[in-house]
């Protein structure tokens, strides 16, 4: 399973809980919500997508969720394809990274406001 690195050339503003991330290379803006800034947070080249998907259970208490941790692994994994496309982060070990389409880059998109809603939803 690929390990991811952020890519050096990535400033990141903070602003609260989100960020703003821009690829000084090419221009890329990425707006993070707290998921995706955590899991941005984790490309530190030694979490797998599965132990990033498990912290980000434990850190928004997703145990009463309705995703269990096999779907929450693969919208991990559609996020870090779609910083991978950007740029915004390099995989370590890319032999079995999957790049996705353009229909799974929206669809990562879309995932990852699902999880930010179901961090505030009680």
């Amino acid at each position: 399973m690929s390990t991811f690195k952020q890519n050096p050339d990535v400033i990141i503003r903070y602003e609260g809980d989100k960020a703003l991330a821009f690829h000084q290379g090419n221009g890329w803006i990425c707006i993070m919500n707290p998921t995706s800034l955590f899991i941005w947070e984790h490309c530190t080249g030694e979490y797998t997508s599965r132990q990033i998907a498990e912290l980000l259970q434990e850190r928004f208490d997703m145990s009463q969720s309705s995703f269990d941790l096999s779907e929450l692994v693969e919208i991990v994994e559609q996020h870090l394809n779609l910083l991978y496309r950007g740029g915004m982060v390099e995989s370590i070990n890319h032999s079995d990274l999957g790049i996705c389409s353009d229909g799974e880059v929206s669809s990562a998109m879309e995932s990852d406001s699902v999880l930010e809603e179901d961090k505030y939803a009680e």
